[in-house]
């Protein structure tokens, strides 16, 4: 799940296809999978991995790691796995939206190349 995550980081890092999304944006989002917990971090247009636990997460998206990766990688939209109880997102609903958004976007190239 961890290389899966720096993926994602990287794809959103390069991709110019969402700077329109991430105007002025900066949140914390924390992923959560069985044992495993991962902190991203959006600032200044920078998508980051972040290693600290005593910072408040902005969104929380957890579920089994079958679920997830489904999600990160762009294969499922975060909505349709929301519905069937896949996974479970502590977020407004903006902000649910734009992740949606960025896990789809931040894998196009990705997708394409398969």
């Amino acid at each position: 799940m961890h290389q899966l995550i720096k993926q994602l980081i990287d794809n959103l890092n390069a991709s110019n296809a969402i700077k329109p999304l991430i105007n002025k944006e900066s949140f914390i989002l924390l992923v959560k999978c069985e044992e495993e917990q991962h902190y991203i971090q959006l600032k200044n247009f920078q998508f980051h991995l972040i290693e600290s636990e005593d910072c408040k997460p902005d969104i929380v998206l957890e579920g089994e790691e079958k679920g997830l990766q489904a999600i990160l990688l762009g294969k499922i939209l975060l909505r349709e796995s929301k519905k069937r109880q896949d996974v479970f997102i502590t977020s407004n609903f903006r902000k649910a939206l734009m992740l949606e958004s960025l896990f789809y976007l931040g894998n196009v190239h990705y997708l394409c190349a398969e």
